[in-house]
């Protein structure tokens, strides 16, 4: 939290983004109840709006970006497992701002 709570200060951060796993037919995964548990220790250790936002299929499009070898050697695996990671949390904000987007 102490790191999240320097980066908030020094990114100047006004909103944070939780990625809130849902099934494909929009209920509640075994994991969402931790995410909004989590979000919500966030919010109050923060002091900062935090809000879930929909992730499904975010992984699977970061792995169709990314692609799906994996390479034999762990190393190779770890770096396409975090590349995958960033793509996906990018398609989470991308699919955030297209919906804010629309509402405003």
């Amino acid at each position: 939290m102490a790191r999240l709570r320097d980066l908030c200060r020094e990114r100047e951060v006004s909103l944070i983004l939780v990625g809130y796993p849902l099934r494909l037919d929009g209920t509640k995964s075994e994991m969402a109840e931790e995410a909004a548990q989590f979000a919500g220790g966030l919010r109050s250790e923060l002091g900062k709006p935090v809000e879930l936002v929909d992730e499904r299929l975010s992984s699977w499009e970061a792995e169709q970006t990314v692609g799906h070898n994996t390479g034999g050697r762990p190393r190779f695996r770890e770096r396409r497992r975090h590349k995958r990671d960033e793509v996906a949390a990018a398609v989470i904000l991308r699919d955030y701002l297209q919906c804010a987007a629309r509402t405003a």
